[in-house]
């Protein structure tokens, strides 16, 4: 049992010497951009071991089908890419957010606008963004509490908010916020038209990433009809005339796998990477 007790730290210790001082900080980053309570070290070295047990487990399951030198390959290859999926998703994490953020966001300062120009207050079209705008919302909420219970001005909350997420969209649209706050209701038309006219270019910004994405969007949907069709066909071709001409000889259970496994994993590859591509705001 202390044996045991003894190792957890030794191996974190160990993640923390091999871990360049760069990566760990931007893994703090993106954990702590996550609402996520483990530091670097201690998240990496969760995700070594569990790459260990997968690695191990694949070991396992090769060498019941392979030689002792192509199941060693083929479990570094699995430890080396479980590691890799498990250290970046916090960052694909932390960027989603992002994207989350901004999706909702020209919305979010439409709704203070109208409510400013109603002649709410600035507190209660911020109370009212609260509601309805996915993680912006939950943001606004903090910002809120920051300032009613936190005994911080308006002006602090709001960039504390800014501080914590690395959004551009977010930290322009907290300074129109807080220099709508300043100038107050004896300002309010020119406040509130900064509000709109910053609500107005993000959502081009939208469009303009929309119309981006639709030309690309042409080229993914061939390369998608070409590994669905044209390469089947091509390998089956191979295959005939392979087997007739070259003297390449494929199996039954080769052909089969190809067939049952290979290419729909390549055409199911190709969905889940147009899938990443395509912007939040558009699914």
């Amino acid at each position: 049992m202390s044996h045991s007790s003894d190792f957890f730290p030794m191996l974190k210790e160990l993640v923390r010497k091999a871990l360049p001082s760069r990566l760990a900080l931007g893994l703090d980053n993106a954990l702590s951009a996550i609402d996520s309570s483990e530091d670097a070290y201690g998240y990496a070295c969760a995700a070594f071991r569990k790459s260990a047990t997968f690695s191990a487990l694949c070991f396992v399951v090769f060498y019941s089908l392979q030689g002792l030198l192509e199941s060693v390959s083929l479990s570094l290859a699995a430890f080396s890419a479980c590691l890799f999926l498990a250290l970046s998703r916090p960052f694909s994490a932390a960027a989603r957010i992002e994207e989350e953020l901004e999706k909702d966001l020209p919305f979010a300062l439409r709704s203070i606008a109208v409510d400013l120009t109603a002649g709410a207050s600035f507190e209660a079209a911020v109370e009212n963004a609260c509601k309805g705008y996915g993680r912006l919302s939950v943001e606004f909420s903090k910002a809120l509490n920051g300032y009613r219970k936190g005994g911080q001005s308006m002006q602090e909350s709001l960039r504390k908010l800014s501080e914590r997420r690395k959004s551009l969209a977010l930290k322009r649209s907290t300074a129109y916020l807080c220099s709508a706050y300043e100038l107050g209701k004896s300002n309010n038309s020119s406040a509130v038209q900064g509000i709109v006219l910053l609500a107005r270019e993000q959502l081009n910004m939208q469009k303009a990433a929309a119309r981006e994405f639709s030309g690309k969007l042409v080229f993914y949907t061939l390369v998608f009809i070409s590994a669905a069709a044209l390469l089947p066909a091509l390998f089956q071709l191979v295959v005939i005339i392979g087997s007739a001409v070259l003297s390449l000889t494929f199996t039954g259970e080769q052909a089969l796998a190809a067939t049952v496994f290979v290419f729909p994993l390549i055409d199911a590859l190709i969905i889940v990477f147009i899938h990443q591509k395509t912007p939040l705001f558009m699914k």
